[in-house]
């Protein structure tokens, strides 16, 4: 009876309901607080804060344009060991030519690596790969015009200098387009364009050049490159 007589007293006398009212307001004010307390404090929404729709594609075009380019890097160099059985005759080239051709694309190829880096990192990361690109693709084509061990050994210097642009301009895209914690998995997936190349190049190189004969196979390689380069240059950007 007691506590209903102050409940009843303090629906009916206007200073208790000022104080009752101003406790609620200071609860419902202080609630906020709390969560923030909690969860961190509230910020409004920016325009900012929407995700970066085009952004995350390109990013991701970018990393099919890599892992094109390896795939076209790898196939440039295996198609001269599928189709060697062929050069042999029309080139004259025996085992120890054959030793001299190999060894040729490694050491220029070698060489590539301390070279083209370097011409990357100074030119950028667009200019530098289409140079690499450009040169490579050019001495695929040229193997078809080879007459002789000598000129075909001078274009297969040339094409392992140029390859060995290929993973140090494909690093440096991955760093400038991919946070760090989504780097790994990108190198990975465009560094899977070395093996496919080896897997779906020999049978289909094979058959190009019971079509159209060995030199043919390498123009088209060659054009591969060339329409790479094109795509390339029209749409990489850095970041």
């Amino acid at each position: 009876p007691l506590l209903r007589q102050r409940r009843l007293h303090c629906r009916t006398n206007p200073v208790c309901l000022r104080v009752l009212n101003t406790v609620i307001l200071n609860q419902e004010e202080s609630e906020p607080e709390c969560h923030a307390l909690l969860i961190g404090p509230f910020r409004p929404r920016r325009e900012s804060d929407k995700p970066d729709i085009i952004g995350n594609l390109m990013r991701w075009w970018i990393l099919v344009l890599l892992f094109l380019a390896t795939l076209i890097n790898y196939m440039d160099r295996t198609i001269f060991a599928v189709l060697i059985p062929v050069m042999r005759g029309d080139l004259h080239i025996d085992e120890k030519i054959y030793g001299y051709l190999t060894g040729a694309f490694l050491a220029a190829y070698t060489i590539g690596y301390l070279v083209m880096g370097r011409v990357i990192d100074q030119l950028g990361t667009k200019a530098g790969f289409a140079i690499s690109a450009g040169v490579w693709s050019i001495a695929a084509g040229l193997h078809a015009t080879a007459g002789s061990p000598a000129q075909l050994g001078g274009f297969r210097g040339m094409l392992g200098f140029a390859e060995a642009g290929n993973f140090p301009a494909c690093i440096k895209a991955v760093a400038e387009w991919f946070p760090p914690d989504q780097r790994a998995l990108a190198t990975g997936l465009f560094n899977s364009g070395s093996n496919l190349a080896q897997v779906v190049g020999p049978p289909v190189f094979v058959a190009l050049e019971h079509a159209f004969g060995w030199r043919t196979c390498f123009i088209l390689i060659a054009s591969l490159g060339g329409l790479w380069l094109l795509l390339w240059w029209a749409t990489y950007r850095t970041p």
